[in-house]
């Protein structure tokens, strides 16, 4: 559970794609077509052929809005 007023990670996930969508507009399209997966135990972030991006929650947890922005940015070039 996250402290008072610290956003959980789907809430960080969800801020990451905010500030990619308006640092990177261009890639607009494939932000907004990413599924995201919870994957408990991964360590980091990781996505697939199928547009989806799997992530360690509590990993997620620990890393600023900015570190998960730039591993799903960094995803979205596999």
């Amino acid at each position: 559970m996250p402290a008072k007023n610290e956003l959980t990670a789907e809430e960080k996930i969800a801020a990451a794609k905010v500030r990619l969508l308006y640092m990177r507009p261009f890639l607009a399209p494939a932000i907004t077509a990413v599924t995201v997966f919870p994957c408990p135990g991964l360590g980091t972030m990781a996505a697939d052929k199928f547009w989806r991006v799997y992530y360690d929650p509590e990993t997620i947890s620990r890393w600023s809005v900015i570190q998960v922005a730039s591993a799903f940015y960094h995803e979205l070039f596999h």
